[in-house]
C-alpha cells in the first residue's frame, strides 16, 4: 500500500515540477476571407411571374434582403431592365444596413409601369462588396463587370407586363419568360 502512494507523489512531484510556460514559434493569422454577398430573399419571390397592369400609376418596386458577413463592407447597387437587349443602368438603389444586425441590408429597386413593354421582362438587381468604385466600367460587360477581388450576387424577377386585367396574355407561367 506503501508503494502505490509513493508511486502518486513522486509523479505529482514530477509534473508539479515541469509545469510553467510552453514557447512556441510567433504564429501569424491571415486575413479573414471576404465572403461574398448573398441574396437571403425577394419581394415579390424570385420563383412567381410578376405580373403588371401598365396602366397603374403607381411605380412597381422589386426588393431583396442581403447578408455581407463582412459586415465593414460598403456594398452599392444597380438595377437593370431586359439587360440583354439593352444594356443601360435602370437605376442606381441605395443599399440600406439593418439596425439590428449590421450584416444585413435591404436594397430596392422602383420602375415606372410604362418603362415596360407589354410582354415578358427581366428585373435584375447586381448587388457588389466594393461600394461604388468597386465597378470595372472597362470590363467586358459593360456596367456589370467588377474589378477583381469584388464579389457580386444577383436578384433576378420575371415580369409580365400587360394593359389590363381582360389582357389575353395576362395570364402565363414562368416558363414563358426568357
Amino acid at each position: 500500500m506503501v508503494r502505490p502512494l509513493l508511486r502518486q507523489l513522486l509523479a505529482m512531484a514530477i509534473v508539479g515540477s515541469t509545469a510553467g510556460c510552453l514557447i512556441t514559434d510567433r504564429v501569424e493569422f491571415e486575413d479573414p476571407e471576404n465572403l461574398p454577398p448573398l441574396i437571403e430573399s425577394m419581394a415579390p419571390p424570385a420563383a412567381k411571374v410578376v405580373r403588371l397592369d401598365r396602366t397603374r400609376s403607381e411605380d412597381v418596386s422589386f426588393a431583396c434582403q442581403v447578408l455581407d458577413q463582412n459586415e465593414e463592407d460598403t456594398l452599392d447597387a444597380r438595377a437593370f431592365l431586359d439587360f440583354a437587349r439593352d444594356e443601360a443602368i435602370r437605376g442606381v438603389t441605395e443599399v440600406v444596413q439593418s439596425e439590428s444586425d449590421a450584416r444585413r441590408r435591404s436594397v430596392t429597386a422602383s420602375f415606372p409601369p410604362d418603362l415596360f413593354a407589354r410582354g415578358c421582362h427581366v428585373v435584375e438587381v447586381d448587388v457588389i462588396d466594393g461600394g461604388a468604385a468597386g465597378w470595372d466600367p472597362g470590363g467586358q460587360t459593360r456596367f456589370r463587370s467588377v474589378k477583381e477581388g469584388v464579389a457580386k450576387a444577383t436578384a433576378t424577377w420575371f415580369v409580365l407586363a400587360y394593359d389590363s386585367e381582360g389582357d389575353p396574355r395576362a395570364d402565363i407561367s414562368l416558363e414563358s419568360c426568357p
